[in-house]
């Protein structure tokens, strides 16, 4: 699509759910075909409530009752090769593992800065620990607490420290060991309406704006060039 912009020199990627996954191969191709950084300048990668760590052994708790992740357990039995994919069951060299190779974290850390914004509860399609890239939920305890959505960045530096509390096995704490370092600003998005967190975490009508909104002002700020 560059002949249709000829004068572009940035880039910024978003991707929401499945989609930050798409947004993760797509600048892989990007850096491959020498189109970033060479042809364009890449500034902001976002992903948004994205399984970067699949979405296998990711338990949820809802109305106090630790349930299955019915999201992703549909996706399993529904979605073909990408929920074999997702769940890591694509081989033995299942691709998620394959996407955190060094020429995918190489193209990864050509941006500007990363974002990664996580529903800390109600998402019953990605865990918080695999859209945040981190260890576990710590938000987990303060399910109940709380009516009105919520953005906030946090640091979980400390968190991913070995020696702390972890809900991955062990294919997903070596994708998180690879991701990690690249260094991402991670947001915390505490939805306001139970089960469909990870719908409210972005806007996807006018009638919606007062879930979403703030999620989305908060990229487009991030999207600005600082010059």
């Amino acid at each position: 699509q560059l002949q249709y912009h000829p004068n572009a020199k940035y880039i910024s990627i978003i991707g929401q759910s499945l989609g930050g996954l798409v947004a993760r191969r797509l600048s892989y191709l990007l850096y491959q075909n020498g189109i970033i950084p060479n042809t364009l300048q890449p500034i902001s990668f976002v992903t948004v409530a994205t399984p970067h760590l699949g979405s296998r052994h990711h338990g949820r708790m809802i109305f106090g009752l630790p349930l299955m992740n019915l999201g992703c357990f549909v996706a399993r039995i529904c979605a073909g090769m990408t929920g074999q994919e997702l769940f890591l069951l694509d081989g033995e060299d299942p691709l998620l593992i394959r996407m955190t190779d060094d020429d995918h974290l190489e193209a990864l850390r050509l941006f500007h800065r990363r974002l990664a914004y996580a529903c800390s509860r109600y998402d019953m399609s990605v865990a918080f620990p695999t859209a945040a890239i981190c260890r576990y939920n710590p938000y987990r305890a303060a399910i109940f607490k709380g009516t009105d959505a919520l953005l906030m960045e946090v640091d979980i530096n400390d968190q991913n420290q070995a020696g702390l509390g972890c809900d991955l096995d062990e294919s997903e704490e070596l994708m998180r060991t690879r991701l990690d370092p690249l260094g991402w600003r991670r947001c915390v998005y505490t939805p306001s309406r139970p089960i469909v967190g990870h719908l409210d975490i972005l806007v996807t009508n006018p009638s919606r704006t007062k879930f979403g909104g703030i999620v989305v002002d908060d990229i487009v700020r991030h999207l600005i060039i600082n010059k």
